[in-house]
């Protein structure tokens, strides 16, 4: 199923994104395009039951692939409360959950105002 993002907290900094997920599960996409792709967080919040949690990006809203931290690392996370900075530019990025039994995962991806 694909799952929606909610608008759960704004601030003069940024705005925070929610969606709830479960195995099976893709999220819609998350248009990022006004921040800063490095300052951009995603924390994982539940039980993740042997489920893997994989953050995709695009830059052509087309083909999706498993996004890079700052730190070149794949963000694919099989533990909760991960929060972890987006590395490379994309236009949108997805969530979505693979294996085990997950229910009702929540993930929180902060982007920030972008300044100029």
């Amino acid at each position: 199923a694909t799952t929606q993002w909610t608008s759960l907290f704004d601030h003069v900094a940024g705005k925070v994104w929610q969606t709830t997920i479960a195995t099976g599960d893709t999220s819609a996409p998350l248009s990022i395009d006004n921040a800063i792709a490095q300052q951009v967080s995603v924390q994982i919040v539940g039980t993740i039951a042997g489920s893997t949690v994989v953050v995709q990006g695009t830059l052509d809203n087309v083909t999706y692939n498993t996004v890079d931290d700052k730190n070149g690392t794949a963000m694919s996370y099989t533990a909760i409360g991960v929060i972890k900075s987006i590395g490379p530019s994309l236009v949108r990025m997805q969530v979505a959950v693979t294996g085990g039994t997950a229910s009702g995962l929540t993930v929180n991806v902060f982007v920030p105002q972008q300044t100029r």
